[in-house]
């Protein structure tokens, strides 16, 4: 391994493989959910815990079988929507009646609608392993979270792309190459921008995400300008507000249920920014993507996935 002139060992990728998960600090405690839980318990039990997804388990099996995902209910919600009297549900009642759309889009009975699970979503990692093994299997797409089993087969801990970040942008000082690194010279961006008009109803949006497998969209003004940003996390609060929500702008929807604000700035990188800047953003706030910003109008996004792969696939970051 490599040793730069300052005594740090390594390159990024070097450094990832040599932190073990079992040293990361503050384990997370895993949402799991049960195969035979019936639909409305499960999305209960994900919008009590704050999360989009959760691995399912089958006990009968005794294996984890997929994941259960609330971007799943997109075209019940956009179709509740659609014919939404607006009486004001919220909660259990609003998720009660998205559930019954969803069973009659798969013309089923409204008590028959099983748990949807996607057999495909679920990713592991040894307790053993390091935060690389963890990291390769976050570039996959659709990929955001990885289970951490313990030697019984148990989840113990959950990785996200977002841990990841986190730990890149505590170590970025470290890094010099990725803090001299700009935005346009990485080219790790993606075009075109995905984008609704913030007076586009706030359903159009969710459903622009779940059509993607994506995690966000921008939102735009009519000369073009990004204001704002849906996220896919957004869907949380659509879901615990009362049901005429469905009826919002995109504006509206993210002026009432958002209190960190609208600002582009919050999601805009320049492309003369650095890699460390954009990295520092995205920990900051928490997002998971940012877009490439030039004369107010979005030219690229950059995600997580993006700059992970671009980290990895970077000869210049593996090793000094």
């Amino acid at each position: 391994m490599a040793a730069r002139a300052d005594g740090v060992e390594g390159g990024i990728v070097s450094r990832l493989e040599g932190t073990m998960l079992c040293d990361l600090p503050s384990k997370q405690v895993p949402v799991t959910v049960e195969a035979s839980t019936a639909p409305k318990e499960a999305y209960a039990i994900l919008l009590k815990a704050n999360v989009q997804s959760a691995p399912v388990y089958d006990s009968a099996q005794k294996k984890y079988v997929g994941t259960l995902d609330l971007r799943d209910l997109v075209p019940a919600i956009v179709k509740k929507g659609d014919s939404d009297d607006a009486d004001g549900n919220a909660g259990p009642e609003l998720l009660d009646r998205i559930l019954k759309v969803s069973a009659e889009m798969r013309g089923l009975p409204s008590d028959a609608l099983p748990l949807l699970i996607n057999p495909g979503g679920f990713r592991s990692v040894s307790e053993e392993g390091s935060l690389d093994d963890a990291t390769r299997q976050l570039m996959h797409k659709g990929c955001y979270r990885v289970s951490v089993l313990n030697s019984a087969g148990d989840a113990i801990n959950v990785i996200s792309q977002s841990t990841v970040i986190s730990w890149l942008q505590q170590h970025v000082g470290e890094f010099q190459k990725i803090g001299s690194q700009t935005v346009a010279a990485a080219g790790c961006g993606t075009s075109p921008v995905l984008a609704v008009k913030d007076s586009d109803p706030i359903l159009t949006a969710f459903a622009l995400i779940a059509e993607n497998d994506i995690t966000g969209v921008a939102v735009i003004n009519d000369d073009g300008l990004l204001v704002s940003a849906v996220a896919a996390s957004d869907l949380k609060a659509l879901l615990c507000e009362a049901s005429s929500v469905c009826s919002l702008s995109t504006v509206e929807f993210l002026t009432k249920v958002r209190q960190d604000g609208l600002g582009a700035d919050q999601v805009a990188v320049r492309s003369t920014d650095t890699l460390a800047h954009v990295i520092t953003k995205l920990a900051s706030t928490k997002a998971h993507r940012v877009y490439v910003v030039e004369n107010g109008k979005a030219t690229s996004v950059i995600s997580l996935t993006d700059l992970l792969r671009h980290i990895y696939t970077n000869p210049d970051f593996a090793d000094w």
